[in-house]
């Protein structure tokens, strides 16, 4: 529980510096995600930097070159995808609210649709990377693989990026907290104005 609301707060900060640097920074869509991805990437580098070796096993290493280009392009595209609909969300909840107290507001209750949304794609997404794996293994059956409910649990745990997390559960986290920044960042830059270099 302390390491999340640590990178809650990492988050908070990281997503509000824009605002403070807007003399150099444009604070556009694209910007802003450039920078909450780099965040998030520095976060997971570190994480993998404290326990190297593990992470040369995991399993994402036995995979073909082409396997794993593929992952990662599956990955990117999910990810890319989700960056678009939060800034898209964050613009429209950011809009609603002009008066300090009424936008705080509207950036918790943000917040809360973002985690509870991302909790359900969590559920789902490993359907498109079984698809993927029925590509590379034709031997494997058609089935559905989706997350049970019940293991929400490892949600939590991929978004502490703890302690003997894989690469994958590292890359939920990592994604979890780009977005969290992106969200927070939108707000913090009034999200109008972001929304409309987004389209």
């Amino acid at each position: 529980m302390t390491d999340g609301v640590l990178y809650l707060f990492a988050a908070c900060l990281w997503g509000i510096l824009p605002r403070f640097l807007k003399t150099y920074f444009d604070v556009g869509y694209w910007s802003l995600l450039s920078w909450c991805l780099l965040g998030s990437t520095l976060l997971v580098a570190a994480r993998i930097a404290l326990d190297l070796d593990r992470f040369h096993r995991d399993t994402f290493w036995s995979l073909s070159a082409q396997g794993r280009l593929g992952l990662l392009l599956i990955t990117g595209a999910i990810a890319l995808l989700g960056c678009w609909l939060a800034a898209r969300g964050a613009g429209a909840f950011a809009a609603r609210g002009h008066r300090r107290a009424v936008r705080a507001g509207y950036l918790v209750l943000n917040l809360l649709v973002l985690a509870s949304a991302y909790a359900v794609v969590w559920l789902l997404v490993p359907q498109i990377y079984y698809e993927f794996y029925r590509l590379l293994m034709p031997g494997l059956p058609a089935q559905w693989v989706l997350q049970d409910v019940g293991r929400i649990a490892e949600l939590a745990t991929s978004v502490r990026l703890a302690e003997g997390s894989t690469l994958a559960m590292l890359t939920t986290g990592g994604l979890f907290w780009t977005l969290v920044a992106l969200t927070i960042a939108v707000h913090a830059s009034r999200g109008p104005r972001v929304a409309e270099s987004a389209e």
